[in-house]
């Protein structure tokens, strides 16, 4: 069964990037990757930059993504102007996750709809 998710950047113009992530988006999951492998704003800019995933991989070419693996159309990232904005937008998955600020955050069922560091949600999971 799926555990979805989303992934989303706040570039340093303040807008915010956000594609949907389909399997393992659980703490010890994606968001272990994001933390070992994800944790610079080029990096995290990398992930996002081809649009929606099937699965996150160690890297982007070991990532599976909708459009540049199975040719899907419509895979590309949300954008949106600010972080208002996408908060408003959020698509209401399992897991969302944020980069911003040099850090990631996450927000899931047991955040109360509030972003945490990630960091801090996978050493208590």
């Amino acid at each position: 069964m799926a555990t979805r998710g989303t992934i989303a950047v706040h570039h340093a113009d303040g807008t915010v990037s956000q594609i949907y992530a389909h399997w393992d988006n659980y703490l010890e999951g994606t968001g272990q990757l994001l933390l070992d492998c994800y944790n610079t704003l080029e990096l995290a800019e990398d992930l996002i930059k081809p649009g929606d995933i099937s699965s996150v991989g160690s890297d982007v070419a070991h990532t599976e993504y909708y459009g540049r693996d199975r040719s899907e159309d419509g895979a590309e990232p949300n954008i949106y102007s600010n972080l208002n904005s996408y908060h408003r937008y959020l698509l209401g998955e399992e897991f969302n996750y944020l980069f911003t600020r040099g850090q990631w955050l996450v927000e899931y069922l047991g955040t109360d709809g509030e972003y945490v560091s990630l960091a801090e949600a996978v050493q208590t999971a």
